[in-house]
Parts: C-alpha cells; sequence; structure tokens
C-alpha cells in the first residue's frame, strides 16, 4: 500500500539478492508477491559482510514501520481492505 517495497527489498540485501515479480525479469511487484534470487554464490556469501539474521531484523523493522504508518495515515482505507476481504470470505461460494 505504501508501494517502498522496492525500496525496502534494495536496502535489505544490497549486491547479495535481486528482486523481481512475480512473473520473472520485468514484471513489477504486484499484490506482494514477487522473487528473490541469489546474486552470489556460497563461497562469496562467506565473505558478505552481515548475516541471515540481520537481513531478516531489518526486515521486520521496516514492515513494523510500515504498519505504524498506515495505521495512523490510513486507517479508513486499511479498515476498508479489512472488511471487504472479511466480507468475500464469508460469503463467497466459489
Amino acid at each position: 500500500m505504501t508501494k517502498e517495497i522496492g525500496k525496502v527489498l534494495q536496502s535489505l540485501f544490497p549486491g547479495r539478492l535481486t528482486f523481481r515479480g512475480l512473473y520473472g525479469e520485468g514484471s513489477e511487484v504486484v499484490g506482494n508477491f514477487f522473487q528473490l534470487s541469489n546474486q552470489t554464490t556460497l563461497a562469496s556469501r562467506k565473505r558478505a559482510a552481515g548475516s541471515p539474521g540481520q537481513d531478516r531484523s531489518a526486515g521486520i523493522e521496516y514492515e513494523e514501520q510500515a504498519r505504524e504508518i498506515l495505521l495512523r495515515e490510513a486507517t479508513t482505507i486499511v479498515a476498508d481492505k479489512v472488511w471487504r476481504a472479511y466480507g468475500t470470505l464469508r460469503h463467497a461460494r466459489r
């Protein structure tokens, strides 16, 4: 919703992972679906700075910040999306 996923993914894994949309090269990230691909070999990964644990921690921090911003600045939009999803789940037949 914040349209920040590209910046977040680039900052989380600089030079180590690349991301693209669900449908591969050239496709956009849509609906929180994307592909992550390794940019480094196993040998170079051992030499790379940081650890996967640090990457996850940064990702969690970005997620928490985004949630706070959305709840503060887009309360009505978030509530509408939640209720629409609930209505679909409750009343859909197919």
